[in-house]
């Protein structure tokens, strides 16, 4: 079985799913993408910034994995991270660093307008249904990630749940999951 981290040596840019299900995904991807938004308008999160902010910030995250999904950018990214030219490259680790740094000041910088009453606010009785999507997208994040990792998870993340031929039944493990976790965040933003 052929573990999904072994990059492709070209990425090209372009569709490189065109598959029934990855379609599928990519849309649900932009049906979740709507419904964060729309929740980020609500009166609730009109009168609470902080609930706001993370709706939108939600929103955004998933138009990345939305395109990832059909342009299979982290590939390219694999590619870049393991040749042997950017690991003598000092320069583009540099940047990457500073890219992070800023980042993380901008996080920073925004948490740190955060006071005991907007946590507050955040864990409250009307809030769970943030925290549950929220929940659900760090799980589908860190599903991602380990399918990228060489290992038995990964393996079993990538077997076919139907058949392995090319076709409509053509479906991923991971690819279920995927779908299910993107149906429940979009069932909690309504």
């Amino acid at each position: 079985m052929e573990n999904s981290a072994d990059v492709p040596e070209n990425w090209q840019f372009g569709i490189n799913d065109p598959t029934l299900i990855a379609w599928t995904i990519f849309v649900v991807y932009f049906i979740a993408v709507y419904f964060c938004w729309r929740a980020s308008t609500t009166e609730l999160s009109r009168s609470q910034s902080a609930v706001r902010w993370i709706w939108r910030v939600l929103a955004l995250l998933l138009v990345g994995l939305g395109l990832n999904k059909q342009l299979d950018l982290h590939q390219l990214v694999l590619q870049v991270l393991r040749s042997d030219a950017f690991k003598q490259n000092v320069i583009g680790i540099a940047a990457i660093v500073l890219v992070a740094v800023a980042a993380i000041a901008v996080m920073v910088y925004r948490v740190k307008g955060l006071t005991a009453v907007h946590v507050a606010e955040l864990l409250s009785r009307s809030n769970r249904k943030l925290l549950w999507a929220v929940g659900i997208f760090a799980a589908l994040l860190v599903i991602q990630v380990v399918r990228f990792l060489p290992g038995p998870i990964a393996d079993l993340l990538v077997t076919h749940v139907f058949t392995e031929e090319e076709g409509l039944m053509h479906i991923h493990i991971v690819e279920v999951i995927e779908l299910v976790s993107l149906i429940a965040i979009i069932r909690f933003a309504r």
